[in-house]
């Protein structure tokens, strides 16, 4: 990152004495490797200030794997990425503030590798509809504000059927039904579970608390809020 970063501008980076207090639990499908590198670049840049200012993202995305995570941390909100050939964009937009994120962790190891091991190498055609079907309502529900739609958005074909298994909870959990749960889903590639709670996330907070108890599990339950979209909100190499 120093080379991508503080080559170009001709700076030479200081040694220094980093002490991070980080509340993002490892693999635990929270993002928190997109977070330290992040982290790590705006340290970079407060130092020596990238010229392009594509730069941060493109060399996140190059660090990470793939932008999903790094557009994020970077823009706020509720962020959408791409990648093409050598090009990524990152769209960011608000989240709407009735929304809370409520996500529980189990205190069980899940390595990413294993995760994505179990998903199958390819996938139907109707498949693949429903995904892109239910990602665009998504979208449109948050961009239209007619959010009951998305306890309809969040249902997957792609990746949960396979990786329920190895998830404790979540089978029992996305069937859940409740006047303010919006709809759960997997974060990331596991072992956390999200949900979506509309105005009060005390009901789904207890369920997710009773959930793992019933399990003979500790978990850790977090409500979340997301930060404002960064002014702009767009980022293009």
């Amino acid at each position: 990152a120093d080379v991508v970063l503080a080559a170009p501008a001709d700076v030479s980076l200081p040694s220094l004495d980093l002490h991070v207090r980080n509340a993002i639990p490892v693999q635990a499908g929270l993002g928190s490797s997109a977070a330290a590198i992040v982290a790590g670049l705006r340290i970079v840049e407060a130092i020596a200030p990238p010229a392009d200012p594509c730069a941060l993202l493109e060399t996140a995305t190059t660090l990470e794997g793939h932008p999903d995570n790094v557009s994020a941390s970077l823009l706020g909100g509720l962020t959408v990425s791409a990648q093409h050939d050598t090009r990524t964009i990152a769209l960011a937009s608000p989240w709407p503030d009735r929304i809370a994120v409520v996500v529980a962790t189990p205190a069980v190891a899940l390595a990413t590798k294993q995760a994505r091991g179990v998903l199958p190498v390819s996938i139907t055609q109707a498949d693949a509809i429903f995904n892109l079907q239910h990602t665009a309502l998504l979208l449109q529900a948050i961009h239209t504000g007619e959010l009951e739609a998305l306890r309809e958005a969040l249902h997957d074909r792609l990746h949960q059927p396979y990786r329920a298994p190895l998830v404790p909870g979540l089978p029992e959990a996305l069937a859940w039904s409740h006047p303010t749960l919006l709809g759960v889903f997997l974060s990331g590639a596991g072992p956390s579970i999200a949900a979506f709670a509309l105005d009060d996330p005390g009901p789904v907070v207890d369920r997710f608390t009773r959930l793992y108890a019933s399990l003979s599990l500790d978990a850790t339950v977090r409500v979340l809020h997301v930060l404002e979209a960064l002014e702009g909100g767009t980022s293009r190499h």
